[in-house]
């Protein structure tokens, strides 16, 4: 028996177990009773196997690191459905417990509603039990909820067993048929919303559907709202391919949403300019390419080389126009209705403060009107700024350029360049933008905005992704890092690797050591004593170290050294 993470999304994983050379289970994945039976997987009880109380002595937990094991399985989770605090603890500390690349199965709690908030926890194996009890007090599952068999009028699925049937057709069944017909549904659902997940997470929108599908019950609410947060941070990714779809109040706490703030006030660094210009975000991606901000943008053309721009938007916050291209400032949605919550205000607020706290400007320029402006208005009555306002109007907009400062200004080229450098400390931090950077004289910069390529010479250097909404390296600039820290390992972003070369991907066997603040599809560079070379983290680069199989590296170019 075998299990692998082929895939993260976040907390929730793709894998497989292979049971036996014909017999493997997708996860997450249900495990019948049979199946359990066939492999003589015994569930042994308190009194015949020692076990931990997982509330009281959860420091008692870290033994189970030692035990390699391919399966973890968790029992009487179901005690405390409702309690959702300790529900949430003893399944969080559980999955940071157990090697993360072992399989955690919870027994007898899973329902259609409810196992994709336990499958965000990190679950991966679940059994049909609770949808047998369910059955034997007439209950009817589904994803919305849970429904009294006597209750309905008519079957609100269409499975294979309540088809071609109405509930007033059980009314003449004995009870024995009954339950088998509202188990064999209960089943049926559950397995159906299974493998719905699985194509979720396959395409990165699990999180999106956890917070819809959370809505049907208050704890199952409250579950996902106390999600740890260093929990989530070590493992959710900061790049994707999909969109990020912020429509609902709980989008505001989301790890990237706090981490692109973070990294914002952290890692950029503004362009050497005294005036700025505050814009409203666009419904269209990059803003740049909005028709509002081309209109915007041609308006102010001649002023443009003076004029830092950033834009305010919800739930982001604020985004340099250096940094639209990056993720997820070039790839979220929101409901658009006109009008901000109290909530949306406040964030609002606290980001645009924190920006004019740490960088200053002799002009301030607002071209915003309705939230936008109140938003504005109550941060330069509170750091007492002299903001200049045109009321969202082009021609206001044009007179306000009249009387900015002139004595600092940016090429074309220089902008092209910024654009790089802000992508690059977002991604690596500034020490680490420098060291990829050390050639910059060198550098020129071609290509449509915002498919850019950055060249030392004939070589392509650097490259925007848009795919992950990010910067791609080469194998050069993993030169230039090299270069500057003479040893690749330790270092930002960097991962140990044994001696040898790699020829696809880097699999955990094979990593010695790596960089905490890695995150799955992250940039990395690697180094052993036979190659250096870069590529996408599939992990966590602390899974990288605690895991004993899959793959820790998409690898991107490698690089034979002597």
């Amino acid at each position: 028996m075998r299990f692998e993470v082929l895939k993260e999304d976040g907390v929730a994983r793709l894998g497989s177990l292979k049971l036996t050379d014909k017999k493997e289970i997708k996860t997450p994945g249900l495990v019948g009773e049979d199946l359990l039976n066939d492999l003589a997987i015994k569930i042994y009880d308190e009194s015949s196997y020692p076990h931990i109380n997982y509330l009281k002595n959860h420091s008692k937990l870290n033994y189970l690191q030692n035990q390699d094991a391919e399966i973890y399985i968790l029992l009487y989770a179901n005690r405390y459905i409702g309690d959702y605090r300790k529900l949430s603890m003893m399944l969080t500390r559980t999955r940071d417990s157990i090697p993360p690349d072992s399989a955690l199965f919870l027994r007898a709690i899973a329902s259609p509603e409810n196992v994709s908030i336990f499958v965000y926890h990190g679950v991966d194996l679940f059994d049909d039990i609770y949808g047998k009890i369910a059955a034997l007090r007439g209950i009817y599952l589904t994803t919305d909820g849970e429904y009294r068999l006597k209750d309905l009028i008519e079957f609100p699925c269409n499975c294979p067993v309540c088809k071609d049937k109405k509930p007033s057709d059980l009314d003449n069944e004995n009870i024995k048929r009954v339950i088998e017909f509202l188990y064999t549904h209960n089943k049926s659902v559950l397995e159906v919303e299974i493998k719905k997940i699985r194509y979720l997470i396959e395409n990165e929108n699990i999180t999106e559907y956890v917070e819809k599908q959370c809505r049907s019950s208050p704890w199952i609410t409250a579950l996902y709202r106390i999600m740890d947060h260093d929990f989530l941070s070590r493992r959710i990714p900061l790049f994707r391919r999909s969109h990020l779809y912020a429509n609902t109040s709980d989008s505001f706490n989301r790890i990237e949403i706090k981490n692109f703030n973070d990294r914002v006030m952290e890692r950029y660094q503004k362009p050497n300019l005294d005036n700025l210009l505050i814009l409203p975000c666009s419904a269209r991606k990059p803003y740049s390419l909005s028709p509002s901000h081309r209109t915007i943008i041609d308006a102010i053309l001649p002023y443009r080389k003076y004029l830092h721009e950033v834009i305010l938007t919800s739930p982001l916050g604020l985004v340099p126009r250096e940094l639209e291209l990056i993720y997820p400032a070039s790839s979220y949605d929101i409901p658009v209705t006109g009008k901000w919550t109290y909530e949306e205000i406040e964030w609002g607020k606290h980001c645009l403060k924190k920006f004019l706290d740490k960088n200053k400007y002799k002009n301030i320029i607002a071209h915003v009107d309705g939230a936008y402006r109140d938003i504005c208005e109550l941060v330069e009555e509170e750091l007492g700024l002299n903001v200049v306002y045109t009321s969202g109007s082009i021609e206001n907009l044009r007179k306000a350029m009249l009387d900015i400062d002139t004595d600092k200004k940016i090429t074309n080229k220089e902008r092209k360049f910024l654009i790089f450098r802000s992508m690059l400390s977002y991604q690596f931090g500034c020490k680490m933008a420098n060291e990829i950077l050390n050639d910059q004289d060198d550098i020129k910069i071609r290509g449509k905005y915002p498919y850019m390529t950055a060249f030392i010479g004939k070589k392509q250097f650097l490259k925007v992704n848009m795919n992950y909404k990010l910067v791609d390296l080469t194998i050069d600039a993993v030169e230039n890092v090299k270069k500057i820290r003479k040893d690749i390992f330790p270092g930002d972003y960097a991962v140990s690797i044994e001696d040898f070369v790699p020829l696809g991907d880097v699999f955990n066997i094979g990593v010695i050591d790596a960089d905490k603040k890695i995150r799955p599809n992250d940039l990395v560079l690697f180094e052993g004593k036979r190659a250096i070379g870069f590529g996408m983290a599939k992990i966590s680069g602390w899974e990288m170290v605690k895991s004993r199989k899959g793959s820790a590296i998409k690898v991107k170019s490698v690089k034979e050294v002597n």
